[in-house]
């Protein structure tokens, strides 16, 4: 039987998001920007009030989920396209009743976002999978290397 969530879990999870903005913070519209954005998870299981360290009982754990750079305004005839590279959640869906995600192209990759075609916005990215012998957290589908486009 599954885990439902909400008010059934067993452990408290977060997500801490560090933001720099290197190049133009205030993100003038006529200037290049660029950014670095770095995710770090927090899960423990509520076993203690305490962090846990080497060598005690525990499961605390801290994870790198996301670390990439973002930068935009490059081309002066593209002002609305954004180029990315690194690792990152991308075209993540998430069901959150039961923490399922149908969708998770996540991994490390690098793309371009909103390169306007005239008829359309064009996103394109590559991905690498993480390591073959790992799972993702819910189901048996191996991530895999991939290469998407969508327009919008």
């Amino acid at each position: 039987m599954r885990k439902y969530r909400l008010g059934n879990e067993a452990e408290t999870y977060g997500e801490l998001i560090f933001v720099n903005n290197w190049l133009n913070p205030e993100h003038n519209g006529d200037k290049a920007w660029m950014k670095t954005e770095v995710m770090i998870e927090a899960n423990t299981s509520n076993s203690a009030s305490y962090a846990n360290f080497p060598g005690n009982n525990g499961n605390d754990q801290f994870r790198l989920r996301e670390a990439f750079v973002r930068a935009g305004h490059i081309f002066e005839f593209q002002p609305n396209a954004k180029f990315w590279a690194g690792e990152r959640y991308y075209r993540r869906q998430h069901i959150e009743i039961n923490d399922f995600y149908p969708l998770d192209m996540s991994g490390y990759g690098a793309g371009i976002e909103d390169w306007n075609l005239r008829i359309g916005k064009m996103s394109m990215a590559y991905l690498a999978g993480r390591d073959p012998t790992s799972l993702p957290r819910m189901g048996t589908t191996r991530r895999a290397t991939s290469m998407c486009a969508s327009m919008t």
